[in-house]
This record gives C-alpha cells, sequence and structure tokens, in this order.
C-alpha cells in the first residue's frame, strides 16, 4: 500500500506482473458471453447486450452449461500447469521480490494527520442529531440517505454559516498540532 500523501491516506498498490505470468481462463459465464455476442444483431448498445445475454444466461439448461463448465476446468488446468512452470522461473522471483518490496515499502502508517475540514465537522454534529431524532418507533435510515440529508443541509448554509464550521475546525487541527507538539517523544 502506498501513501496518499495528500489526506495521509493509504490506498491500494497494483501488484506487478511477469510478462510471462500466465492469466488464468475466463469464467463460464464470460466464455459464454464470447460465443453468445456473436448471434446477437449488431447496433445494440453493450448495456443492452449484457441485459439479453445475462438473461439468456440465467435461463440456459443445465446441460449447456456443463460444455462451459468442462471447458472452463480443461482451461484451468492448463494455467495451473503453466503457472507451475513459470514458479521455477528467475522472472517469478524478480516479480516476488519486487512485489514483496513494494508492500513493504508502503505497508508504513501514515502519521500525517488529515486536513481540517468544516463539511467533515457539520457532518459528525448532524448526524449525531439524526440518530438522537430517529431513537423510537421510527425506522433509522440507510448511511446513503442520512448523507443525502447531511449534504442538502450544507448545500442550504449560507457562506457565513460555513465559513464558522471550517474556522472551527481549522482551530481544532491547531488546537491538536500545539498539544502533539508539547507531547515528549
Amino acid at each position: 500500500m502506498a501513501k496518499d500523501s495528500a489526506a495521509g491516506t493509504k490506498r491500494k498498490v497494483k501488484k506487478i506482473r511477469g510478462e510471462n505470468e500466465p492469466k488464468k481462463p475466463t469464467t463460464e459465464y464470460f466464455m459464454f458471453l464470447r460465443d453468445a455476442r456473436k448471434t446477437l444483431q449488431p447496433g445494440l448498445s453493450v448495456k443492452e447486450q449484457t441485459k439479453i445475454l445475462s438473461q439468456a444466461w440465467s435461463e440456459l439448461a443445465p446441460e449447456k452449461k456443463k460444455k462451459y463448465s468442462e471447458e472452463y476446468a480443461e482451461a484451468f488446468k492448463q494455467y495451473k500447469e503453466d503457472l507451475e512452470e513459470y514458479k521455477k522461473t528467475d522472472e517469478y522471483q524478480d516479480v516476488l521480490k519486487q512485489n514483496k518490496d513494494q508492500k513493504a515499502a508502503g505497508s508504513k502508517k501514515s502519521t500525517t494527520p488529515r486536513k481540517p475540514s468544516g463539511y467533515n465537522l457539520f457532518v459528525r454534529e448532524n448526524s449525531a442529531k439524526i440518530s438522537e431524532e430517529r431513537k423510537g418507533d421510527a425506522p433509522m435510515p440507510s448511511l446513503k440517505e442520512i448523507s443525502q440529508m447531511i449534504s442538502k443541509k450544507w448545500q442550504a448554509l449560507t457562506e457565513e454559516e460555513k465559513a464558522a464550521y471550517k474556522a472551527k475546525a481549522l482551530a481544532g487541527a491547531e488546537e491538536k498540532e500545539s498539544s502533539a507538539e508539547n507531547v515528549e517523544p
């Protein structure tokens, strides 16, 4: 994991693959899509094609699906054999070392605090209020609904009200910095 310096958070780093590393075979479903896509009328969007083919796959008889399962099993067996051969190469050892080094370099926890945000402070205050309002018989809204409610409230605030939240957040961040400086290691 590499450090995203702007936010002080981690993000996933893509694994390095060897140039000659065998790829996993496509699944039964994608094998079906590959074959069935040829029979569709041209001009359909990818979304329409996927919708039609998804329905066709779910209605496909088990004996016809078995054909794709057998094809996948054979391809997967070949993949396993190729992978075992690949693992014996020097390239595999190099890639393994690179991935290990990359993982070790990115595994250090970020010590930089997140930048203060007035919106984050507003969200914290208002999500607590929503939770208090919903106590009792009323069903709790989903996280998405809560986020939408809070976002609408934030957008309805005047610039002066938003500035007050931003100032509070900035003051809180400065207070954290000064208290962190007073602490001896």
